[in-house]
């Protein structure tokens, strides 16, 4: 039957015959001899359309993996370019791994396992490499890896590797300058995964993405954006003390914070540099004494102008604007003596 076919249009009249014949559990049979057929005869083109015509005919067959690379090393035995790993990708994101695969319980074990191999890495398909950064076609491989790795991990959400991919998923999110998807990934693997060796890496690298989002905002897009870096930098040193950088960027968010006019708040984030073990070095400490001395004294300097505001006056009615004021408004001991 396969010299048969071979003789016609090969792939395109099997898959004619198979639809007038109907479903049979031997078609897989018929596309691989027929692949092998033209193999034999240097045909590699045409083998490798016979065997993906069956992995496009019946894709959750548990022969369709096996198919689809049989095309391929018949490409590169006839010195062809089989695109290798970034084709199973695109053949597995064709598979609709996400639910059919799910509802399929025979076929899942070989493709899972086919899929799972096909995982891009960081070696073979690396979207932060300087080869893609600097090709033309550099910001396209980036963002199909993300999208890869994104389908890869809805697939398998429990995968062993799920926070390296993660990771991956927020490296090319960054080189493609999505920098709020690379943010909100980044922190993903920081903090929806058990502690890793990627953890304190990624949530840093979060920050970096939080910086460099910010540069093409302005008005309220930039400041919510602001508030949000803020936050996930004293998140970060909190939860990441043993880090080289968790003191700066505590006490930069402790400065930040400061300037937003969140006077309790970065009071609060300075009495957490000063309480760190180690100790942190005598410039930050003088930061978080400092920022924490001038809120004092502003918070003394308001409650003495409400004070005088509300002196008795000669006209009854600038009594009527005094507003009451609350025990918990008097300045500590310690605010006298900075002031």
């Amino acid at each position: 039957m396969s010299i048969t076919f071979s003789y016609n249009d090969g792939a395109a009249s099997l898959g004619q015959y198979m639809g007038q014949r109907g479903e049979r559990p031997y078609a897989w049979l018929l596309y691989s001899r027929l692949g092998d057929l033209y193999v034999d005869k240097q045909r590699y083109q045409d083998a490798a359309n016979v065997y993906r015509a069956y992995v496009a005919r019946d894709p959750y067959s548990d022969h369709a993996p096996d198919l689809d690379m049989a095309g391929d090393r018949g490409l590169r035995q006839g010195r062809l370019q089989p695109a290798g790993g970034r084709r199973q990708a695109r053949v597995c994101r064709a598979l609709q791994l996400r639910l059919p695969l799910l509802e399929k319980p025979a076929p899942m074990p070989t493709m899972r396992a086919w899929c799972r191999s096909s995982r891009p890495t960081s070696r073979t398909w690396p979207p932060t490499s300087m080869r893609a950064r600097r090709s033309p076609n550099g910001s396209r491989i980036t963002r199909e890896a993300a999208r890869w790795y994104r389908d890869y991990l809805k697939s398998f959400p429990e995968d062993t590797d799920s926070a390296a991919t993660d990771y991956l998923l927020a490296e090319a999110l960054f080189e493609s300058h999505q920098y709020a998807d690379a943010a909100a990934e980044y922190e993903h693997t920081a903090y929806g995964y058990a502690r890793n060796d990627k953890s304190a890496t990624a949530a840093y690298a979060g920050l970096v993405s939080y910086q460099r989002g910010e540069e093409g905002l302005s008005g309220t897009d930039k400041d919510a954006w602001h508030k949000r870096a803020m936050d996930a930098g004293v998140r970060f040193a909190q939860t990441f003390p043993e880090h080289p950088d968790s003191a700066g960027v505590l006490t930069r968010a402790a400065e930040e914070i400061f300037a937003a006019g969140d006077r309790p708040r970065a009071v609060s984030v300075s009495e957490s540099i000063l309480a760190r073990q180690p100790p942190v070095d005598v410039a930050k400490q003088r930061i978080a004494w400092t920022i924490i001395a001038q809120a004092r004294f502003d918070q003394a300097i308001t409650t003495r102008r409400s004070r005088r505001s509300c002196r008795p006056a000669s006209s009854p009615a600038r009594m009527t604007r005094c507003a009451p004021i609350s025990p918990s408004a008097s300045p500590p001991a310690y605010t006298r003596r900075a002031r």
